[in-house]
């Protein structure tokens, strides 16, 4: 059987790498409570879609995957993730994700819900 691919963004053909798809997932979860079984088991899943698509799956649809998988373990995870293989641009863009987490949008730091807050503060 021929070595399972990626399909990258601009049809170039690459080899699966279990490895390097499990150490972006482990680096999105690093220092958060995640399993690393977990996301062994989600890797698991990944590979067996590549083999049951005849061994080529899009990078797009592996990313889908990823996210997806993270997605039900850890949304602080899945937010590292998906800043780094959606490109956010700016807080901006996490906003939108957050809103799309169903999650409440940042609102700035606790000073600014103050109404006193003043930034930066006079010195008095």
């Amino acid at each position: 059987m021929d070595p399972m691919q990626v399909i990258k963004r601009d049809g170039e053909h690459q080899p699966f790498d279990r490895a390097k798809l499990r150490a972006g997932m482990l680096r999105a979860a690093h220092k958060r409570p995640v399993d690393p079984a977990d996301v062994e088991a989600i890797v698991d899943r990944i590979e067996a879609a590549v083999e049951a698509a005849g061994g080529e799956l899009a990078a797009r649809r592996i990313g889908q995957m990823c996210l997806d998988g993270l997605r039900q373990l850890d949304r602080v995870s899945y937010l590292q993730f998906a800043s780094v293989y959606k490109e956010f641009a700016d807080v901006d863009d996490v906003q939108a994700e957050l809103a799309e987490l169903g999650a409440e949008p940042l609102a700035g730091s606790v000073r600014a819900a103050r109404e006193d807050a003043e930034f930066p503060p006079n010195a008095a």
